[in-house]
Parts: C-alpha cells; sequence; structure tokens
C-alpha cells in the first residue's frame, strides 16, 4: 500500500522523495526522565562523582521497595467498562490497600484475596499482647494521685455553717463549766485532806461501784441535814452503848485467850468466808432489789405452776371418774336394750297364742247350735 501511495503521488510537484530522517536534542546534564519515586540510587558518593565526570547515570529500578509499595493495593475492575463509547454509563473502578502485617516478608507476593481464620486469629492475638503491653506501660507510668490542692485550698476557704458554731460554742462553754467544777473539787478535797487513802471510794480502783457510793453520800447528806438535837442526842447514846459492847467483847476475848481456849478453826474459816463475801455484796447491792423483785416473782409463778397441777390432776381424776360412768350406764343401757327386745319378741308370741285361741274359740262358738240360731 506504501509503494502504491508513492506512485500515486509521484507525479506531484513539491514532494520530497528522500528518506524520513528523525533527530533528537542533546539531553542536558540536569535533566531525568525517570522519577524520583521509583529512581532511588543505592550508589555510594564515589558512585556518584563518577557520574558526574561521565556524565552518564547507572541508576537501577528497586524492584523491592516497588513491590512493596503497590502489593497491599487492590483493584476491583469488575463491571468497569473501559472502551471508548460515549453513549455507554462510565463506571470507576474501586482500589483499596490492605496495610501490611509485621512479620511479612517484601518478597512475598501471594495473590490471595482474602485473609485466613488462622492468620486472622494470630493477628489479633499480637495486636492484643500489643495493646495490653501499651496500657501496661500507661497505667505504670501515671503518676500517684496525692490529695487535691485545689479541693484543700476550697476546704480551707469555706465558711463554716451557722450550725456548727453554735454547737462548738456551746460544746466549749459545758466542757469550761466541766474543768471549772472539777478544779473546785479537787481544791475541796485537798483542803479536807481527801485522798485515795483515807477514802477508798474516790479512788482510781474504788471498791464499790458509783451508784452505790452516791446512795451512801445522798444517805450521808440526808442524815446531816435533817439532823436535830434530840436525833444527835440519840445518836451519841447508841455510840457510847456500842463502845461499851465493843469493850465487853474486847475483855471477854482477852479472859478467853487467858484461858488457853482456842476458837473453833471451822467457826474461823465460816466468819472469813463470811467477810470475804461482804465487798461482792456491796458490789452487787445495787441490782439486788430487782433480783428479789425477780425471784419472788419466780416463786410466784412456781407457786401457780403448783397450784395449776393439783388442780389438772384433780380434773383429770374427775374426768376418769366421769369416764368410768358413762361406761356403766352404757352396760346398763345394752342390757336394757336387750330386755326389751325380749319382752317384745316375747309380746309377739303371746299376742299369737292368743289370737289362735280366740280363732279357735270362735270356731266352737260357730259350731254351737245355740250360736247358729242366734247368728
Amino acid at each position: 500500500m506504501a509503494e502504491a501511495s508513492k506512485v500515486k503521488y509521484e507525479s506531484l510537484p513539491g514532494i520530497d522523495t528522500a528518506p524520513d530522517v528523525y533527530e533528537t536534542p542533546d539531553l542536558a546534564e540536569d535533566v531525568s526522565t525517570i522519577q524520583a519515586s521509583t529512581a532511588v540510587s543505592d550508589s555510594d558518593p564515589a558512585s556518584d562523582s563518577d557520574e558526574d565526570v561521565s556524565g552518564i547515570r547507572n541508576q537501577r529500578l528497586q524492584t523491592d521497595q516497588a513491590r512493596s509499595r503497590f502489593q497491599p493495593s487492590r483493584v476491583d475492575a469488575h463491571g468497569v467498562d473501559f472502551s471508548d463509547n460515549i453513549s455507554a454509563q462510565r463506571r470507576s473502578y474501586r482500589t483499596s490497600t490492605r496495610a501490611r502485617r509485621r512479620g511479612d516478608t517484601l518478597g512475598d507476593d501471594s495473590d490471595e484475596e482474602a485473609e485466613s481464620f488462622e492468620r486472622k486469629l494470630m493477628r489479633l492475638r499480637e495486636e492484643l499482647r500489643e495493646l495490653e503491653g501499651e496500657t501496661i506501660d500507661k497505667f505504670n507510668a501515671y503518676k500517684p494521685f496525692g490529695p487535691s490542692k485545689s479541693i484543700a485550698r476550697a476546704i480551707e476557704k469555706q465558711p463554716p455553717l451557722p450550725g456548727s458554731q453554735v454547737q462548738r460554742g456551746q460544746l466549749e462553754y459545758v466542757l469550761e463549766q466541766a474543768k471549772e467544777f472539777d478544779e473546785r473539787l479537787a481544791k475541796l478535797e485537798a483542803s479536807l485532806g481527801l485522798n485515795g487513802n483515807t477514802m477508798p471510794d474516790i479512788g482510781e480502783n474504788a471498791p464499790f461501784p458509783v451508784f452505790t457510793t452516791l446512795e451512801r453520800i445522798e444517805q450521808t447528806v440526808g442524815l446531816v441535814a435533817d439532823a436535830s438535837q434530840g436525833s444527835l442526842e440519840a445518836a451519841g447514846a447508841q455510840i457510847k452503848k456500842m463502845i461499851a459492847d465493843a469493850e465487853q467483847l474486847r475483855d471477854y476475848r482477852s479472859e478467853a485467850s487467858q484461858d488457853g481456849e482456842s476458837p473453833n478453826p471451822e467457826q474461823e474459816a465460816k466468819i472469813n468466808a463470811l467477810y470475804g463475801t461482804l465487798p461482792s455484796i456491796d458490789k452487787l447491792s445495787p441490782i439486788l432489789p430487782m433480783m428479789l423483785e425477780r425471784l419472788r416473782t419466780l416463786r410466784l409463778v412456781h407457786t401457780s405452776a403448783w397450784a395449776a397441777d393439783d388442780v389438772l390432776t384433780e380434773l383429770e381424776k374427775r374426768q376418769g371418774q366421769q369416764e368410768e360412768e358413762i361406761k356403766k350406764w352404757e352396760q346398763s343401757l345394752q342390757e336394757v336394750e336387750e330386755d326389751v327386745k325380749k319382752c317384745e319378741a316375747a309380746l309377739q308370741t303371746n299376742m299369737h297364742t292368743v289370737g289362735d285361741w280366740v280363732r279357735k274359740i270362735e270356731e266352737r262358738v260357730a259350731k254351737l247350735p245355740g250360736g247358729e240360731a242366734t247368728s
């Protein structure tokens, strides 16, 4: 065809029959047609200096880097029309990039679209371990929580409540009054010469409870307040009599000791035991009235229970007697019923017998001649 067109246009004027020659301009040293992203040189400085001298750049394409760059990309061109038809509805293709997992090598050119279940599980476990380690590191890096300065300043600056001020003032007043009263008592005891040795009741280890001590103090104060000339004389006379009795008892004891009579050790042991129990009895004196009242109540309860037991026993006895009488009445009723039945049977028999006799008599009367005429 080229020959035919050449013959066709050969006769036309101005046709250049010389062969076509194409020339390219000389390349400049600083101009490169290779992209910077794909033309990364691994040559050393010596080779760079050689290239500057010779003017020729000997660079190779790094296939590993190119593969690592485009390997995670996936293109979905299903149903895409790449034709130049204007009327066709163009559909663009979709590209997706999958992040590279740790441990993948650059030469791994596997074409698997979907990740397998085992690899997904391994990847998730690895990521969970990494997240756990990072979280633990973050928590360990946290500073320990201390008291908040702002909250402390706010609490210090906060004014107290009016009610709390009143209560605090009342409490301070009561404490001051108690302190003054305690000081006055201490001064009074010091002026009177009272201490734990002279009055064991006011010592640290008092032998009697506080309630008993207060009762004794009240009784003493009441006696002192109600004292009169006549009562004082009577009390003095009683004291003199008690002193005389004590002196007489001492004389008797001295005479007994001179005679060589030794007291009974068993009696002394009983007396000592009785004196030993006196402090415990004194300590229990506040609760003795309640205990006695409860014991009286228990005695009344036991007495009532004993009386109720006697009443119940008597009732049970009477009930037994009534049951025996009822049984006797039942037996008597049974006997009467049997007798009535026997009488009824005898009555029926007698009625039959009398009926037979009456019929026989009527028959005899009917057979008599006088009876027929009358009839």
